[in-house]
């Protein structure tokens, strides 16, 4: 191949990766969160655009998922005293019918949205539970792939509400790491 040819290969490739918006970026901390529109339990749908101007807890679940079912209390607590939104994220395939009856049954109090997985590999899932702090922006300021604590998730809640610094990143930037 020529030097001419090799040329105007990486000049179309460069060229079309800008037209078309080039590759999303990675899901961290410190990104924007991928966008979804998805179906609400109970009807209508759920946009993340709909979720700026507060802080969010992402949460990728299943009904099977018993991790995921011990993050259901502080979720609720979330929401109960207004701390942050909460959106859960069904990856069950059997769709509505098992999620209605589970989320009656654990009188879960936040939104519940049916994904699926081109959603989830758009935020770069690989396993549940998969949960993601956002902040007001829907920046990511947490992002936990499998069981989350409590605390941690407090945490990270106060970080995106602005309440609190986290000094782990903060001795990052000083050291220049």
């Amino acid at each position: 191949m020529t030097q001419g040819f090799v040329l105007l290969m990486t000049t179309c490739l460069i060229g079309s990766l800008v037209a078309c918006g080039g590759p999303p970026p990675p899901v961290a901390v410190g990104q924007p969160a991928p966008s979804f529109e998805l179906p609400v339990l109970g009807g209508g749908t759920l946009a993340k655009s709909e979720l700026a101007g507060r802080p969010t807890v992402i949460s990728f679940w299943a009904t099977w998922c018993q991790p995921c079912h011990k993050e259901i209390p502080v979720l609720n607590q979330l929401v109960r005293d207004g701390s942050a939104e909460v959106v859960a994220i069904s990856l069950d395939e059997g769709g509505w019918p098992a999620i209605e009856r589970f989320v009656a049954q654990r009188e879960i109090s936040y939104r519940v949205v049916l994904g699926n997985q081109e959603v989830f590999a758009r935020f770069d899932g690989v396993a549940i539970p998969y949960t993601l702090v956002l902040d007001a922006s829907g920046t990511i300021v947490g992002l936990h792939r499998g069981p989350v604590g409590e605390e941690e998730l407090l945490r990270e809640v106060r970080m995106a509400q602005g309440r609190e610094v986290d000094h782990d990143e903060e001795a990052k930037e000083v050291a220049g790491a």
